[in-house]
């Protein structure tokens, strides 16, 4: 997929300085948003607990105005082709 006019690229960078991070962008076509956040503590030592093994789970939500699309990379390198609309992706990291 080629990046531009109804097409974009979201890529989110999580730091572990930093318990979230939000952007928007209001482009020609609509509002596009982006975030991603921490999940609790106490659900991922639940998690593993249950015999999983990843220090922290990631919240990612994204918005794609309509009849526009987007690509995801996440930062466990997958990828996710989206068509306008809300998106909630979780990551065990």
């Amino acid at each position: 997929m080629a990046v531009g006019e109804r097409k974009f690229l979201l890529k989110p960078v999580p730091d572990d300085s930093l318990s979230c991070a939000k952007a928007e962008w209001d482009s020609p076509y609509g509002l596009v948003k982006a975030g991603w956040k921490w999940a609790d503590t106490e659900f991922a030592e639940e998690v593993q607990n249950e015999g999983e093994t990843f220090d922290r789970e990631l919240v990612y939500e994204v918005e794609v105005p309509v009849n526009c699309e987007a690509e995801i990379v996440l930062p466990d390198g997958k990828g996710e082709h989206i068509e306008g609309g809300s998106y909630r992706f979780t990551l065990r990291i």
